[in-house]
C-alpha cells in the first residue's frame, strides 16, 4: 500500500510499497464509474498500480409530442439497472404514440423521422437538428402497452420499441368454420349450433351467438371447440 487518493483513467502508475500498513489507497470518485479495474504490473520485481474504469453515464431523457404539448416535456424516462432509460405507455398516453413525438436528451432535441415498429431488434437512430422529422408508431392501437427504451453508446443515444400485443378482437377460426371474435364488451360466435360462454371462474354467462359482457377473461365452448378470449 502507499497512501494516496487514486485517480481513474490517468497514465500514472501508482507507487506500491511495503511497510506502509497505515497508508492505504482509496478512489474518492469511485461512485462516478460503472466499473473500475485495478492492474498491477511488475518491473524488475517491483509492482506498480494502474486504475481504469468506465464512467457511469447519467442523462436526462424526456419526451413530448403532438398528442400532448410540443412546448412541454410531458414524460420523464427512468434510468434502469442496465444504464438504459425507459418509459412504459398505457391507455390514452399509449394511443398518443400514433401521432408524432420527439425527445429532449440533456437539453437537446432528438428525433429522426421514421415510422417505428414494435418488438423488432432494430435500434432506431436518434439525431439532433431534425426538427421537422419526428417519430410515430402507426400500430400503437394494436398494443396494450408500449415501452420506449433509450440506450447510450459513447454518449450517442438510440431507441428501441417493445410492447404487449392486444389480444382482444383477435379472431379464432377452427377447421369446422367456427369463428369466435372478442371485441369491446362483446363476444361474437358464428358457424356454431351451440354456444356457451363462461367466466374464468366457471360461471355460465351466455348461450347467445353475440354476448355482451364485462371486460375480462372468458371461456367459450361451441360444438367441438373450446377457446379462451380476452374482452377489453
Amino acid at each position: 500500500c502507499y497512501r494516496t487518493d487514486l485517480e481513474v483513467n490517468t497514465n500514472e502508475a501508482y507507487t506500491m510499497a511495503t511497510g506502509q500498513s497505515n497508508n492505504n489507497y482509496k478512489i474518492p470518485t469511485a461512485a462516478e464509474y460503472s466499473d473500475i479495474t485495478l492492474t498491477v504490473a511488475f518491473s524488475n520485481g517491483t509492482p506498480s498500480l494502474k486504475v481504469t474504469g468506465t464512467e457511469d453515464e447519467n442523462h436526462t431523457v424526456t419526451m413530448k409530442g403532438a398528442a400532448w404539448s410540443w412546448s412541454d416535456n410531458k414524460f420523464t424516462f427512468t434510468k434502469q439497472d442496465d444504464g438504459t432509460y425507459a418509459y412504459t405507455f398505457t391507455g390514452d398516453d399509449k394511443a398518443g404514440l400514433a401521432q408524432e413525438f420527439a425527445f429532449t436528451i440533456d437539453g437537446k432535441d432528438y428525433c429522426y423521422r421514421t415510422d417505428l415498429e414494435v418488438n423488432t431488434n432494430e435500434a432506431y437512430t436518434m439525431a439532433t437538428g431534425q426538427y421537422e422529422k419526428n417519430y410515430k408508431i402507426p400500430t400503437a392501437a394494436n398494443y396494450t402497452d408500449i415501452t420506449l427504451t433509450v440506450a447510450f453508446s459513447n454518449g450517442t443515444p438510440s431507441l428501441k420499441v417493445t410492447g404487449t400485443e392486444d389480444t382482444s378482437g383477435v379472431e379464432s377460426i377452427d377447421n369446422e368454420g367456427v369463428k369466435i371474435v372478442a371485441g369491446k364488451s362483446t363476444i361474437t360466435v358464428s358457424g356454431a349450433t351451440n354456444v356457451e360462454v363462461y367466466t374464468a371462474g366457471g360461471a355460465l354467462v351466455s348461450r347467445e351467438a353475440e354476448s355482451h359482457v364485462a371486460a375480462g377473461l372468458y371461456i367459450v365452448r361451441t360444438d367441438n371447440k373450446v377457446a379462451k378470449v380476452i374482452v377489453r
